[in-house]
């Protein structure tokens, strides 16, 4: 799906030019109930991060949360040790509604 690849990509660029050249996973899983995508990287978050608090735009962070479906879908970053996670949860109705 379009909404898919339009999500993911800013987020793995991301996690290349922000990482420490670790290595950098992304996976997905998706099941009838929606989809779920995590992409994994070393590094650290800076302090204070809060995604709600980047302004949606047309690069990176912000044009992912531009391009978010308001309703049924969710972007996270976690610090889990010396990695960042950014999670996109994606229910079916935003899936759906991005076919249309």
């Amino acid at each position: 799906l379009l909404i898919v690849f339009m999500i993911t990509a800013p987020l793995l660029t991301n996690a290349v030019k922000h990482g420490d050249a670790s290595p950098v996973t992304c996976a997905m899983n998706a099941t009838r109930e929606g989809a779920v995508i995590e992409i994994v990287n070393g590094g650290r978050l800076p302090a204070g991060f809060e995604i709600a608090r980047t302004p949606a735009g047309m690069f990176g962070l912000g044009l992912v949360r531009a391009l978010l479906p308001r309703r049924n879908a969710a972007l996270a970053f976690e610090q889990r040790g010396e990695t960042v996670c950014a999670r996109v949860d994606l229910h079916a109705q935003a899936l759906r509604r991005a076919q249309d």
